[in-house]
């Protein structure tokens, strides 16, 4: 696993610092770059880095439609026009697969379906035909071998055609996390009742994000904010707020926004960095007032791709040495 030696050390600017360098990053000086400029109607939202750090996916307003593009920002397309496809997307390992669940509306009520679109072709593969029963957002399980999605109460784990990526095959009795109703669940496919490792009591629990290594995860809590915590349950911890959290490469860090409004409109967006372990913040765009949202960490650690909804664009933080 790769070590965090100085954090955030900008090419233009270096900063003499304590004995406590390691512990703390040094703020972040160049200004962010607009990678992927809005396109007539469209503002972009929620970008996310591929695992092999090439490209970026990423929505449009109220989350219809997905987009692919080149890391350096050419070559955009769009690969699913469905609503819905844009929120809680995610990435198979070999970077080729993107799991959506996408939304359809009959007779003024929401179905959702889940599928696998081809990041190259746009292709669709249908897993779950359009449903009501779908209670969790879709995850990849099992080294990309399987998804697991909860429909009707009950986790399910779907075929996804995927060969596992240079680790051994991981059987389908492994357990899978998911959050229904405030509770996180400890769930294997057929189980018919799995353990809850916590509860909120009806609090909604969401964006849920593994650590690298997959030992840790990060997620929000409504009303209560962010918390991070082994998988088997233990060593919860409560990090104050941030939303949107989004692991460093070598899982030290969540990279995070916090935000606050007027009550009508988004005033002010800023991302942290946040150590998991102590708490620690580190406010990495007090040098600009772009309001920065929903950010994503590239693999390398060198980037931060995020939001801005003032003009609908994507931009990138661009840092000399990784997180």
């Amino acid at each position: 696993m790769k070590k965090v030696g100085s954090f955030l050390i900008l090419a233009a600017c270096f900063f003499v610092c304590s004995q406590n360098l390691s512990a703390q990053p040094s703020p972040v000086v160049d200004q962010p770059y607009l990678l992927i400029p809005p396109s007539g109607e469209n503002v972009w939202l929620n970008p996310v880095w591929s695992p092999d750090g090439q490209s970026l996916a990423f929505t449009s307003g109220q989350y219809i439609g997905l987009w692919v593009a080149r890391a350096d920002g050419s070559a955009v397309k769009q690969i699913s026009s469905a609503e819905g496809a844009g929120f809680g997307f995610s990435w198979s390992a070999d970077s080729k697969t993107i799991l959506v669940r996408p939304s359809v509306f009959r007779s003024m009520r929401r179905f959702q379906s889940v599928e696998l679109i081809d990041a190259e072709t746009g292709h669709s593969k249908v897993l779950v035909e359009p449903s009501r029963g779908i209670r969790s957002v879709p995850q990849w399980a099992h080294r990309d071998q399987h998804v697991a999605v909860v429909i009707n109460e009950e986790l399910q784990l779907l075929e996804s055609g995927k060969a596992p990526l240079g680790r051994p095959v991981i059987e389908p009795e492994n357990p899978v996390l998911f959050p229904v109703e405030g509770k996180l669940y400890r769930a294997i496919a057929g189980q018919k009742d799995p353990s809850a490792l916590v509860d909120f009591e009806q609090q909604t629990i969401f964006n849920v994000s593994y650590s690298p290594d997959g030992g840790r995860l990060a997620f929000q809590v409504a009303a209560r904010g962010l918390f991070v915590m082994n998988l088997n349950g233990s060593d919860l911890k409560n990090l104050g707020w941030g939303e949107r959290p989004c692991w460093t490469p070598d899982g030290k860090y969540l990279v995070v926004m916090i935000t606050s409004d007027d009550g009508h409109r988004m005033t002010k967006g800023d991302l942290y960095a946040i150590d998991q372990a102590s708490g620690a913040e580190h406010l990495l765009t007090g040098h600009t007032s772009i309001i920065a949202l929903s950010p994503s960490v590239s693999p390398d650690g060198r980037r931060i791709a995020f939001e801005n909804p003032e003009d609908g664009g994507i931009y990138v933080l661009e840092l000399t040495q990784g997180l």
